[in-house]
């Protein structure tokens, strides 16, 4: 009964009045738990179907509700607009998600509650953790199986949100470098020929600044951050950081392949920063981590924001 209380007090903070505001890898096999017998949905499908129904009775007329496995999308956007964005942004950016790094899907049916501004937002976020949000685009709850965001914001906001739940099923030692490096690359790209491309975004300005001054994290320094030094002070510095050397990976035809390769050595690893350091020497045809530091820095120097 607390359970449905709280999403449908959720549903109605999302429908309050308020303005409506007008993104090649080889396939691995994933786990997606027991295996269903022949013609029956299994458990995550069961459990998609009794989180929709949950929600559309408790939810006023026209709130739109939709299963895009593993999530449940639920949102006071008009219909049509939630279509489009199930259909041209989160259908292909999982399923090529899927394909490129993940083969452990989330045990659990996750809610991505979409919500159509800035107002909404910030009572959607509220309602379920009873704080206000402490970003203003979106954030993934697993205390709360929920994802919730400003549609308003843009739609790469959802592609960000939406690598966490996955990272966290399938890869749960996963340095918060790359899991924040890896969201944040997708929070501003595009669909080319069905596979997703990380473009340059708004955090170039202070990495390019801070390489200017000397005080960009270092890259030995950035994957050893432990959650509290990455998430602590100079947390956006860090972002940045890991975002572009996403980039520099993906651009470098390299990523996928350092994420399944320290994600295959994490149980056993005894070190996993200077593995990971000489992953990314490796991959990325460098001597050494001074090397690697030196191209990187270069290479950021010369992006530029389009």
């Amino acid at each position: 009964m607390r359970r449905r209380r709280l999403i449908l007090a959720a549903a109605f903070a999302l429908v309050a009045p308020a303005p409506i505001a007008g993104c090649s890898a080889p396939h691995e096999q994933r786990s997606t738990g027991a295996a269903a017998k022949p013609g029956e949905p299994d458990a995550l499908d069961a459990l998609l179907e009794a989180r929709s129904r949950e929600i559309r009775e408790t939810a006023p007329p026209g709130f739109a509700v939709r299963a895009v496995r593993p999530f449940v999308v639920a949102s006071d956007e008009p219909g049509e607009v939630v279509d489009r964005r199930v259909g041209a942004v989160l259908e292909p950016a999982i399923r090529w998600l899927e394909r490129v790094y993940f083969r452990v899907e989330p045990r659990s049916a996750i809610t991505i509650w979409l919500c159509r501004d800035a107002d909404s937002y910030d009572r959607a976020a509220r309602t379920l953790t009873g704080e206000a949000p402490s970003t203003p685009y979106g954030f993934y709850s697993h205390a709360h199986a929920a994802i919730v965001l400003d549609a308003s914001t843009g739609d790469g906001t959802v592609v960000h949100e939406l690598v966490h739940p996955f990272v966290r099923a399938d890869f749960p030692t996963c340095p918060a470098w790359l899991d924040e490096g890896l969201g944040s690359l997708y929070e501003r790209c595009v669909l080319e020929g069905g596979a997703l491309r990380g473009l340059v975004n708004w955090r170039l300005g202070a990495l390019q600044r801070a390489v200017a001054d000397g005080v960009s994290p270092p890259i030995a320094e950035l994957v050893r951050a432990t959650p509290e030094a990455f998430y602590g002070e100079g947390s956006a510095l860090n972002y940045s950081a890991a975002r572009h050397l996403c980039l520099y990976l993906q651009e470098r035809g390299a990523l996928g392949e350092l994420y399944r390769r320290l994600r295959g050595g994490a149980a056993a690893s005894i070190d996993p920063a200077t593995e990971t350091e000489a992953a990314l020497v490796d991959l990325l045809g460098e001597q050494d981590v001074a090397g690697l530091e030196a191209a990187f820095r270069k290479w950021v120097m010369g992006l530029e924001e389009i």
